[in-house]
């Protein structure tokens, strides 16, 4: 009887098709970060979160800071389409201290506060990590980019630092943000805009205005 040759015996696994995989990994990593904080984002974490084997997160990415790159273009992505959407659904003179009051009362007390976690997250890791300053200071200037759509840009930045604040100081408190308190605030601002905007048309921000905010 002619023996078997080991390798003829050899079971051959194939890498199961995932072409997602990759993506589902990054946007396990926002969920870890979300929860942990940047300095908490591991391995053995994210591929917990993303239902995948350990190994597959050395194979779709050759280190943490890879992964926290692509996890952070994808959260920013997201958080671009979010207020872009938000920006096209308000009418053309729309009551911005009603609308953003609305919104972090909202957002707040849902799974989207996550977006700002991460941001909050952002900013504090980009303090003492320098490749992470670009990605930080461009997640900042979406709002401005889209309250320029309906109000001057000096009145848009001041909506959007305020926004901004108020979101976390609900955060470090852990407690929703009280509504009346957002909307007398937001108020304060609006009241002071141009009285040329008082009634304007929507309208994309300058690229000047967008260079200097």
């Amino acid at each position: 009887m002619v023996k078997r040759r080991a390798a003829d015996t050899k079971v051959i696994r194939r890498r199961r098709f995932d072409p997602d995989r990759r993506m589902r990994i990054a946007a396990a990593a926002v969920e870890v970060v979300s929860k942990w904080g940047i300095e908490g984002l591991t391995h053995r974490r994210v591929a917990a979160a993303a239902a995948v084997p350990l190994g597959s997160m050395t194979y779709h990415f050759s280190s943490l800071e890879d992964l926290l790159a692509v996890a952070i273009e994808l959260a920013a992505s997201r958080n671009r389409e979010f207020w872009q959407q938000w920006s096209k659904t308000l009418p053309a003179c729309a009551d911005l201290p009603e609308e953003l009051t609305t919104l972090l009362v909202e957002v707040f007390s849902t799974k989207a506060r996550h977006r700002s976690i991460v941001q909050l997250e952002l900013y504090l890791a980009a303090m003492r990590r320098p490749a992470l300053r670009a990605a930080s200071v461009a997640w900042g200037k979406v709002v401005f980019q889209a309250l320029c759509h309906h109000t001057d840009a000096g009145t848009a930045r001041a909506l959007s630092l305020m926004l901004e604040g108020l979101a976390n100081e609900s955060l470090v408190a852990a407690r929703p943000p009280s509504r009346e308190q957002c909307l007398a605030m937001f108020h304060r601002v609006w009241a002071t805009r141009p009285a040329r905007h008082a009634s304007a048309p929507r309208r994309a921000p300058s690229k000047q205005a967008a260079v200097t905010a």
